[in-house]
């Protein structure tokens, strides 16, 4: 059985510059949810929004930890659900006023 040695300087800068990243990705867009959701009327919709990631906190973990623990370094895996975390944002931004107007022209 192999003991793991404890992380080097560089491993640990990375690491907690990977979860400063990840908690003001998601602070930059958890905190406006809500206002977005009233602004494009879908209120109904805020408690699931909220909920959801709080389900997605408790089982991600679950995955993604299983995953780290057995196929990759669990560096690796937070480094890819970060760059995933930071991509999901723009995915679902809507179209911008120029867009818009472009299409109107056509």
């Amino acid at each position: 059985m192999r003991v793991l040695k404890t992380i080097r300087r560089g491993e640990y800068v990375e690491l907690v510059a990977m979860f400063f990243i990840l908690g003001a990705a998601l602070g930059m867009w958890l905190v406006p949810l809500s206002t977005v959701l009233d602004a494009h009327g879908l209120d109904a919709i805020k408690p699931f929004a909220f909920a959801a990631n709080g389900l997605a906190a408790f089982v991600s973990p679950l995955i993604f930890g299983a995953l780290a623990d057995r196929h990759a370094s669990p560096i690796k895996v937070l480094r890819g659900l970060s760059l995933a975390n930071a991509a999901a944002p723009v995915l679902v931004v809507p179209p911008t006023i120029d867009d818009i107007r472009l299409d109107q022209r056509n």
